[in-house]
């Protein structure tokens, strides 16, 4: 499950799903991290695809 708000939309996923909750996983950061990455693109004038970076919380 990659959304905003992580925390709630995967346990909605999950309680929905049936599925084992070792099975459901969430990563809103990803989206977080892809913002920060074409920001940051922009700001140094490169490809997006020339910057890494991750948001953890």
């Amino acid at each position: 499950m990659v959304s905003n708000p992580v925390d709630i939309m995967t346990y909605v996923a999950w309680e929905l799903s049936g599925l084992p909750k070792n099975r459901v996983i969430g990563s809103g950061t990803n989206l977080d991290s892809s913002r920060f990455r074409f920001l940051m693109s922009q700001r140094l004038g490169v490809a997006p695809t020339s910057c890494h970076g991750w948001i953890i919380r």
